[in-house]
């Protein structure tokens, strides 16, 4: 399906009109019976479920569906993805201990298979994890070798993502300038790409450096600005945080 290939792509300017995309084309792998198909498009509507839609519920049913088919299908690039993508919902859900699990299963295949743009997310997934149990340095240190994956292979947009994600670790450890200078990094090449949800947060970030620091002015400045963001895309989680940012400031 010609349409799959273009859907994160989609999902990166229009995570509604990827989703509507995304029915489409499993709609129309299910009407000739392509289990290959349906298998890598359960992982992307998953995705979309779990990260913008907050509904992990949704997710989960998506992710057993990608896994099944691929275990069936002996299809391990997709199993691999529907482990990533399991490690993920158990994250977003706190269950620190699971997400670790399904993350060394998904990294230890894609290892195996050499594929990078998965590495790169087993590495970003355990960085992600590190930073929740707050061993920074093994943070970074994950999160740095996903860059470098990143940079390799020309993905400007992933790299951007993980340069937010270093810059939430060094805004845990008070590391304010270090934070501030990798979060205005990443907005100014995400304004480029028109992408408003990673604009929202990096901006959201900028406000949490400054109220911080102590800036309460100029803090409230980029909540707001963060909150209209996040109002374009209605993602619920980001306005509350804007809200409250601006109430405590």
């Amino acid at each position: 399906i010609a349409m799959g290939n273009e859907l994160w792509a989609i999902r990166e300017l229009d995570y509604n009109l990827a989703m509507e995309k995304g029915i489409e084309a499993m709609e129309l792998a299910e009407q000739y019976n392509l289990d290959d198909q349906i298998a890598r498009l359960s992982n992307f509507l998953g995705v979309l479920c779990n990260n913008n839609l907050y509904d992990s519920e949704k997710a989960l049913h998506y992710f057993h569906i990608a896994m099944d088919l691929s275990i069936r299908l002996a299809d391990s690039v997709q199993l691999a993805y529907a482990y990533n993508n399991l490690s993920d919902v158990y994250f977003i859900n706190g269950n620190i201990s699971l997400s670790l699990e399904y993350t060394l299963k998904s990294l230890k295949i894609f290892e195996n298979l050499k594929h990078e743009k998965g590495i790169a997310y087993g590495f970003i997934n355990l960085g992600l994890i590190y930073q929740k149990e707050q061993r920074f340095k093994l943070a970074l240190k994950n999160l740095n070798l996903a860059y470098n994956i990143r940079l390799a292979l020309n993905d400007t947009m992933g790299q951007n993502q993980v340069i937010i994600s270093i810059a939430d670790t060094y805004l845990q450890m008070g590391k304010l300038e270090k934070a501030h200078d990798l979060y205005f990094e990443s907005y100014t090449q995400i304004l480029k790409r028109g992408n408003t949800l990673y604009s929202a947060i990096c901006l959201l970030g900028i406000g949490d450096v400054l109220y911080q620091q102590g800036n309460m002015l100029e803090s409230i400045d980029y909540y707001d600005r963060a909150k209209e963001l996040f109002f374009e895309q209605n993602i619920i989680t980001g306005l509350f945080d804007s809200y409250n940012g601006i109430a405590l400031a």
